[in-house]
């Protein structure tokens, strides 16, 4: 890899968190509202569903799929990419991280009784709103993309 390739790795790999965390909401937020049946946690988060959350690690596994296979030759080099195998555990990881967050800060926002964690970003719920799941999955995600840097 070159020194243009490598100093690109990084931001190939942090794109590629950021896709796969978010993508997890997405697919998690279309398949519970189509076919979701089951509560995850109702008195913490009324809206999640058990179906909901595994179509957010398929999507989060396939989504992982396309950054390995696409972004990474794409950004530092077609000889630059993580074994495509990585998608294998860093979808599925990254997916449930997130989610934790995501619960996570939920569980803060009914301690205080707030609604929403800030009113910077109006219709997002703030900006831990935003982030809490992208906190929760960043350090699994630098320890996955640093064993096979």
């Amino acid at each position: 890899m070159s020194a243009t390739g490598a100093s690109n790795w990084g931001l190939a790999a942090l794109l590629s968190m950021i896709a796969i965390t978010k993508s997890t909401d997405a697919g998690a937020y279309f398949t519970g509202k189509s076919i979701g049946r089951r509560k995850l946690i109702p008195r913490l988060s009324p809206g999640k569903t058990w179906e909901g959350s595994i179509g957010g690690v398929v999507v989060a596994t396939l989504v992982a799929a396309a950054c390995i296979a696409f972004l990474f030759p794409a950004i530092s080099g077609p000889d630059s990419a993580p074994p495509l195998g990585l998608a294998l555990v860093l979808g599925p990881l990254l997916a449930i991280c997130g989610m934790v967050g995501d619960l996570a800060e939920s569980l803060v926002k009914r301690a205080c009784g707030a609604k929403d964690s800030g009113n910077l970003l109006p219709g997002l719920g703030g900006v831990w709103d935003v982030t809490d799941s992208l906190i929760f999955a960043s350090l699994p995600a630098f320890l996955c993309f640093a064993a096979v840097a």
